[in-house]
């Protein structure tokens, strides 16, 4: 025997066996879809939104491109357990045959359903062995599941025109956003569009540049990690088609969160619409950030800053406040104008140290001087006191 001899002798058996396996495998492929969750999360159909109606809806419309909706043919469709009736109602063929793109349903309290029915939509079938798309089914609710059942664990089969005898390419991918900003640890979601959108396969793969700087899920959520820029690339694993944006990455701020109030005998007492300025400062920059009542300054720069906190009939009041790396909480405390001794009245006490501040017996500093100066003339004399007599309790 020739060397040509052995060598067809012993190929053409592996040869036989490939092509054996082809054939075996081929006709699968014409009994099954790519089974993913795009589910927008929404219901144009009037459904109800997660539930296992909507999603089986929306299945039909975006896959099977039938105009799918609660009314069909002039036939109302309800609960999952009713879509049966109503589908033979509408024309459509309900039998135990399933195929690809087909709507399983089960009617109430049959085969694991509850007493509304169930509906899922057919993305495999490997002789009696079914397998089906869903919402609203296990734990936790409202989420996509998908699972293998034998085919006569169904109410039936409800058939829909179906384009999947062909699949239909990828055409394209872009990406909604060329640049986003974001700061660490701040998630956003990548907005990347397969066309068609009815495309088989929209499988779309995520990979970052720069993972020091942000990361991306497998699901297209970015999360920034610290300040720096990365490219967020999206590509399709139908065709290769891609698109990238960048990410520009801020650092997260602190927030500065003031509390106003007064002395009221031995309380604190919250105080309400007063007046607070912050003057921001550092060695780069300077600004001023007004707000009216106790509240919160968002992404203050660190630093040593001024808070000036003013409000009518209260001494206005200076602050100095250290901001660092971490959210910083200021109480402040105002004072009424008169009340000298700060206990949260204007009695007798205030009117003695006035008088002795007027005799200059007691000489009045700081903050004191703004509550002994009644009428806010910068000086505190004689008609301050006069002022603090009449106001006495």
């Amino acid at each position: 025997m020739s060397f040509f001899g052995y060598v067809r002798c012993k190929i053409l058996p592996s040869m036989l066996a490939f092509v054996m396996a082809v054939t075996l495998i081929l006709p699968l492929s014409q009994n099954e879809a790519s089974a993913y969750d795009d589910y927008p999360g929404y219901d144009n159909w009037g459904f109800v939104p997660g539930q296992c109606t909507s999603f089986a809806a929306w299945c039909v419309n975006s896959r099977n491109n039938v105009g799918f909706s609660c009314y069909y043919n002039g036939v109302f469709f309800g609960n999952a357990g009713d879509w049966g009736a109503a589908a033979r109602a509408a024309g459509l063929t309900v039998d135990m045959n399933p195929a690809v793109g087909c709507v399983m349903w089960q009617a109430p309290n049959e085969y694991g359903a509850g007493a509304y029915g169930h509906v899922g939509w057919v993305s495999a079938v490997n002789g009696s062995q079914v397998t089906i798309e869903e919402y609203n089914w296990g734990y936790p609710p409202e989420s996509y599941n998908q699972r293998v059942i034998d085919k006569s664990q169904a109410s039936g089969y409800i058939h829909f025109s179906y384009p999947y005898n062909q699949k239909i390419s990828v055409t394209g991918l872009s990406m909604k956003n060329d640049y986003i900003d974001i700061k660490t640890g701040e998630k956003c979601v990548v907005n990347a569009q397969v066309s068609p959108s009815n495309a088989t396969n929209r499988t779309i793969y995520y990979s970052s540049n720069n993972t020091a700087v942000a990361t991306v899920s497998s699901s297209g959520v970015v999360t920034g990690v610290s300040e720096g820029y990365a490219k967020i690339t999206a590509k399709t694993a139908d065709g290769g088609y891609w698109d990238d944006m960048i990410v520009n990455v801020t650092r997260e701020l602190p927030d500065l969160t003031v509390y106003t109030g007064r002395n009221n005998g031995s309380s604190w007492e919250k105080v309400k619409g007063v007046d607070l300025t912050l003057f921001c400062s550092n060695s780069s920059s300077y600004a001023t950030r007004s707000l009216t009542g106790t509240g919160i300054f968002a992404d203050i720069p660190e630093g040593d800053h001024t808070l000036m906190v003013t409000k009518s009939g209260y001494a206005p009041r200076y602050y100095s406040v250290s901001v660092g790396s971490a959210n910083t909480a200021v109480k402040v405390s105002l004072t009424q104008i008169g009340d000298i001794s700060d206990d949260g009245r204007i009695n007798s006490t205030d009117i003695l140290y006035s008088i002795a501040f007027t005799k200059q017996l007691i000489r009045p500093h700081g903050y004191t001087e703004k509550v002994a100066d009644y009428n806010n003339d910068g000086q505190v004399n004689t008609t301050d006191t006069l002022y603090i007599i009449r106001a006495a309790q």
